[in-house]
């Protein structure tokens, strides 16, 4: 019988900031941002429907469900990849492979 003794996880670490990071759980260093942005970039079904849930009534329910601190760092996360997008956009690149 395996137990939870027996089983090691090999979290994977953030190259910007060196933490580890259980993509199964919210960032355990709530204040690194490169963390949140790992996390995430890695979880984008949590993003999309963070998005869904904005687009209904601007955030009121994900801080309400996830907190401030949650909210802040998505909204973040959100305008590094609008700003990335525009960048791209404006040097003339395609987005071949990203999904709107």
């Amino acid at each position: 019988m395996v137990t939870k003794n027996m089983v090691t996880i090999a979290h994977p670490r953030v190259t910007q900031c060196g933490h580890r990071l259980d993509l199964g759980r919210q960032p355990r260093h709530r204040n690194c941002e490169s963390c949140w942005f790992a996390w995430f970039n890695t979880n984008g079904k949590v993003s999309q429907q963070c998005d869904e849930m904005f687009q209904a009534d601007d955030g009121v329910l994900i801080e309400h469900l996830q907190g401030t601190k949650f909210l802040k760092r998505w909204l973040q996360f959100m305008a590094t990849l609008a700003k990335w997008k525009k960048q791209a956009e404006e040097q003339g690149y395609t987005n071949k492979g990203i999904q709107e």
